[in-house]
């Protein structure tokens, strides 16, 4: 039986040293549409997830949309300060059903 695999990329608004970074471009198209046509290409991938504080981030991925879920981020796991890590647990604590999560920051353009 196929495992259940869920990939997670976690991209908050506020961004302290780079204003924006999720929505800068790179090859005219926002760094996070850019990597989710990376990982979404994977074959063993089941489930897509991003994890944001503004459905603005969400909407700039476009088409994609089809593709990768939305999972709201609070605000405690969307400060400067707050780990990565908090996300997943906010997630896990919502989809059980994953057998494997796959975490993948935004930033990772050479996915």
């Amino acid at each position: 039986m196929k495992k259940k695999i869920a990939c997670i990329i976690p991209a908050r608004s506020g961004s302290s040293r780079i204003k924006n970074k999720n929505l800068i471009k790179i090859n005219n198209k926002y760094l996070i549409k850019f990597v989710f046509e990376k990982i979404l290409k994977s074959k063993r991938i089941n489930s897509f997830f991003l994890a944001t504080d503004k459905k603005l981030i969400y909407n700039k991925i476009g088409k994609l949309r089809n593709k990768v879920s939305f999972f709201h981020r609070s605000k405690k796991s969307s400060t400067a300060k707050a780990k990565s890590e908090l996300v997943l647990e906010e997630f896990l604590s919502v989809n059980k059903d994953f057998e494997i999560i796959v975490f993948v920051q935004a930033t990772n353009i050479f996915i």
